[in-house]
């Protein structure tokens, strides 16, 4: 019995839902703005602490490495997964919508017992389906999308909108990218590297393309937490400077690093 069916049977007393993913908006939204993968699994359980998720489809052109990446992923939670592959030569974003919007309609039509549609997306293409689904169907919507990426009109109809990563997420993130930087660094062995606070900022912001203020801070809490240590290190004969190293035992204490990757 799959991970899927079994959530399934466990939740039979709650609101029936069925969700549709529109896997594009998830998964480049989410890299772009946030410079983080889709968690698939975490999203599903969250939901069905509230629903009995009764069907869940995927949609997306999966010829796109970066959705391909994390297919293994949506197989842990449904092997239901449309490929919307564009046969033209031009990528149009507006083939995954439209498939997508197609199977809503026909479910609608077809599969009458789910009480709440969720709908994974940003796109303001939605907002008459959205409509067509609570005013004639009289069903639930719920909108989840990126952070940064939700049509406000979309978020106007819908009877609920849950933008993600959340705080907490986003400050994990944050935290994993400046261990991961460490990481490189000392993996690159490069001779003469002194990753002092500032520095340190200002490269990870380039290297991840996020912002210099969330890295400080996430930076500072690490310091806090003592997972980064200061050290004063000595350069040439009379120069001292505070470098930064990673306490590889409490980043894997604290769930920020795997032990199988540890130094």
């Amino acid at each position: 019995m799959s991970f899927f069916e079994l959530f399934r049977k466990k939740n039979a007393s709650l609101p029936t839902a069925i969700i549709f993913v529109d896997f594009e908006h998830w998964c480049i939204s989410l890299s772009r703005l946030h410079n983080m993968r889709p968690q698939v699994r975490n999203q599903y359980e969250e939901i069905t602490k509230r629903f009995n998720v009764i069907k869940m489809l995927f949609f997306g052109d999966f010829t796109n490495p970066l959705l391909r990446n994390e297919m293994d992923g949506i197989r842990e939670v449904t092997n239901n997964i449309i490929d919307t592959q564009n046969p033209s030569l031009t990528y149009k974003k507006d083939y995954t919508d439209f498939i997508m919007l197609d199977c809503i309609y026909q479910e609608a039509d077809e599969n009458p017992k789910a009480d709440t549609y969720i709908l994974f997306t940003g796109d303001g293409h939605f907002s008459s389906v959205v409509r067509y689904l609570k005013i004639k169907k009289k069903k639930k919507i719920i909108i989840y999308g990126v952070k940064g990426a939700v049509s406000g009109k979309l978020k106007s109809i819908a009877d609920e909108c849950i933008e993600f990563p959340n705080q907490d997420d986003e400050r994990v993130n944050y935290y994993k990218m400046l261990i991961e930087n460490f990481d490189y660094l000392f993996k690159q062995g490069q001779k003469n590297v002194y990753p002092t606070f500032l520095s340190t900022v200002k490269y990870v912001a380039v290297r991840y393309h996020v912002c210099e203020d969330n890295v400080r801070t996430a930076l500072m809490e690490l310091i806090d937490m003592g997972v980064i240590v200061k050290k004063e290190e000595r350069i040439g004969f009379s120069r001292t400077i505070r470098t930064l190293h990673v306490d590889w035992e409490k980043a894997i204490e604290k769930g920020l690093w795997s032990a199988e990757h540890a130094l």
